[in-house]
């Protein structure tokens, strides 16, 4: 790639973010921008000189956005405001965009982050929305039944209302009983409803309604029948969405109100795999303060040409003004839909090209830790647009959007394709990571000829540090031990389906070389359980008194149950090595006060290159009040570069409070909602997407929790079995007053 075709495809670039996330006008709403992105690279890619890259760009962009202008840099230009001022503006309403961190796909309303365009929508109030089933219980009669749902309800309206609910029904449909429970605004929790099954009663709808404005997360529902005496499970036919496909509404269940929208997904999902949320579909005014009609941005937008953009424009009964040529718009969105661009393929580098560019403005414009970093990002964009040439075909432009992540220093950051399936195996082995080595730490198969201990230095015939560096530069990191962590799940050692893996380790000071099968897949090491060190069962009595508790493997419902016995116990250890899937209340058993999460810190943007922003979001944070019972013991929490994220929510609450000593390692420093980037070609790139402050207002990126008691793991305690920050949590315990 030439100098003169970087610079058109750097133009293009940053106009096309200027224009499709900043410039408010209906046009610019009304087309496909990945097709458009990909028409627009082909356009401009064999302009000759600026003179001729201003003129396409100017025949491209005017199409969507009349108001705009491009001019060569150091002219005098004088922008005329009356194009988007008209003389007498009584009755029209101002149009401008606003940004809660950036949100890529406009379809889907779920997700702490929005981008709206103001006075575009009008409210709608009054409304609810139900998610209903109805089921036959004619075996029920004369029994006693209940509905248990595990809820998250946010609020964002005063009126808002969320209830789970059931009501009986006698054979000719009419109503004969009815029950609800009404919840308010908070975090995961479990709810229940409870109803006489009467002799007339021959079936049973139940449900969750959402009233007004507000989110509701519904985990799935389980059926009880009190019978003898006792609450007895029951079976439930989908309760807990198993049937269901992410990404789409529920089938087979009962939807009312099609204003909401109704969305089966499988994260933040409590304690099972699925959960639906619903969300009205109407998007209020994020914030108050928004671009006025006469506000513009002056950019350079290459070496030589800079773009002048409205961020406001008035509307009339017509749409935004000034109104764009509907014939030359009507043209636009007919090439848009011919049929090469039906199917944007990733083997295509137009289709690539499209991809990093949207890539790159999402970041441009939202990522809230440059500050943190020395992070050359126009540079990135010049790597990212090369990137998308040299690529041989949609895999390995994955491997660059890696690399490309990998430049933000953030935990959560990373890449996926659609159509690159993982067919990895992985031997009977995993790494850890202990005194500056790589080193087996766990097998689970018999006859490999390996043994705990092994400190591996080559793997099929690569230097095992300079393969782990080669590793490192595709995961996005924000310390060392996350990085490390991220090498350790595999990295190293997977490949081909009963491919033998050859290394060259060392053993007692002795260099030996070994080989074994891949045969085992990933999801059969997670199925089992196993780890890098060995662990005690979920929930186990390690000594007597003495507690330990795997946040990483134990639900909600099983910890509950158990709060009582630990709570009298003299020591509790709980382990968050990982990832936690339950609710954090379990806190508020160890405190008498009110407990504050880390500062959510969600970016109000309305100006472009993440300047002069409006402020931050902080309404997320949570509150959480005290719980009975209290635990009177010592307790000790375990940590190491593998917790992350809603590990380190629980953690920075530990560490804010001083709940207990803290074990281990620092955590991965990286916190706070994802952010996914959907790129044309079946990507999805994720980034973190909000600043996140400890309690004191300092950075918990690239800093995480630190252990007031550090431990590190030995080639000596490894090759013995022994899991050392385990030993040093009974100690601390054993000799606490």
């Amino acid at each position: 790639m030439n100098e003169q075709t970087l610079q058109n495809f750097r133009a293009f670039t940053k106009l096309y973010g200027y224009i499709r996330f900043f410039h408010p006008s209906d046009e610019a709403s009304s087309i496909d921008w990945d097709k458009f992105a990909v028409y627009g690279f082909e356009k401009v890619e064999n302009a000759r000189d600026d003179n001729e890259l201003k003129a396409l760009l100017l025949e491209l962009f005017l199409q969507v956005a009349p108001a705009i202008e491009i001019y060569f840099t150091g002219e005098n230009f004088t922008y005329d405001q009356s194009k988007i001022i008209p003389a007498d503006t009584t009755g029209l309403l101002p149009v401008a965009w606003q940004h809660k961190g950036i949100q890529d796909n406009m379809d889907t309303i779920y997700g702490i982050y929005k981008s709206t365009r103001i006075n575009r929508i009008p409210p709608i109030i009054n409304h609810s929305a139900i998610l209903s089933k109805t089921i036959d219980v004619q075996e029920f009669r004369g029994k006693k039944i209940r509905i248990e749902a595990g809820i998250k309800f946010e609020l964002e309206e005063k009126d808002v209302k969320g209830e789970l609910w059931i009501k009986s029904l006698s054979e000719n449909g009419t109503q004969s009983g009815y029950n609800s429970n009404r919840f308010p605004f908070g975090k995961w929790k479990k709810y229940s409803v409870e109803i006489e099954i009467t002799d007339e009663v021959s079936q049973v709808e139940y449900g969750v309604t959402l009233y007004n404005e507000g989110v509701l997360f519904v985990n799935g529902f389980k059926l009880e029948v009190y019978d003898a005496g006792k609450w007895k499970s029951a079976e439930l036919n989908d309760g807990r969405f198993d049937k269901q496909t992410f990404g789409k509404s529920p089938e087979n269940w009962n939807i009312v109100n099609s204003d909401y929208l109704y969305e089966i997904i499988d994260f933040d999902t409590f304690d099972n795999d699925k959960a639906c949320f619903i969300q009205s579909c109407y998007k209020k005014q994020p914030f108050e303060k928004y671009p006025l009609p006469g506000e513009l941005i002056n950019k350079p937008i290459s070496g030589s040409l800079s773009c002048i953009v409205p961020l406001a424009l008035y509307s009339d009964t017509a749409g935004t003004l000034p109104h764009a040529d509907r014939d030359t718009l009507n043209n636009l969105q007919a090439i848009l839909e011919e049929s090469k661009f039906s199917e944007l393929s990733a083997d295509s580098k137009y289709v690539r090209l499209a991809g990093a560019a949207k890539l790159w403005n999402v970041i441009q414009h939202s990522y809230p830790y440059f500050e943190l970093y020395n992070i050359d990002w126009n540079g990135v964009l010049n790597d990212a647009l090369k990137f998308a040439m040299i690529s041989k075909n949609g895999v390995d432009f994955l491997k660059y959007l890696q690399i490309i992540s990998a430049n933000l220093n953030d935990g959560h950051a990373g890449a996926a394709y659609s159509k690159h399936k993982f067919n990895y195996c992985y031997p009977p082995f995993l790494l850890d990571h202990a005194e500056g080595e790589y080193v087996i730490s766990r097998i689970f198969e018999e006859g490999t000829g390996l043994l705990e201990g092994d400190v591996v230095f080559e793997i099929d015939g690569k230097d095992v540090h300079e393969f782990a560096d080669e590793e490192g530069e595709l995961i996005s990191s924000a310390t060392d031990g996350s990085r490390i962590n991220g090498i350790l799940w595999g990295r190293l050692t997977k490949g081909e389906k009963d491919s033998i893996i050859k290394m060259k380790i060392s053993r007692d000071g002795v260099k030996l070389n070994a080989e074994t099968k891949r045969n085992f897949k990933f999801s059969d090491v997670k199925e089992q359980g196993y780890y890098p060190e060995y662990r005690p069962e979920k929930i186990s009595e390690v000594k007597r008194g003495i507690f330990y508790v795997d946040l990483t493997r134990l639900t909600t419902e099983e910890l509950d149950e158990k709060i009582p016995e630990l709570a009298e116990a003299k020591g509790v250890i709980f382990d968050v090595r990982g990832y936690p899937r339950l609710s954090c209340d379990f806190l508020n058993n160890l405190s008498d006060k009110k407990l504050f999460s880390a500062k959510w810190n969600v970016p109000q943007i309305i100006y472009p290159d993440y300047e002069n922003l409006v402020g931050f979001d902080t309404s997320e944070r949570w509150e959480m009040g005290p719980l009975e019972p209290q635990f009177k013991g010592k307790v000790v929490f375990m940590i190491n570069g593998g917790a992350i994220s809603y590990a380190e929510s629980i953690m920075g609450i530990v560490e804010a409070y001083s709940l207990g000593e803290i074990i281990g390692e620092q955590t991965a420093g990286t916190n706070g909602n994802i952010n996914p980037i959907y790129l044309p070609g079946g990507y999805t790139v994720w980034f973190t997407g909000m600043k996140v402050l400890k309690h004191d207002d300092t950075p918990h990126h690239g800093v995480g929790i630190h252990p007031t008691i550090p431990v590190s793991r030995t080639i000596k305690g490894i090759r013995e079995k022994r899991d050392e920050y385990l030993e040093k949590a009974i100690e601390v315990i054993e000799n606490a007053r």
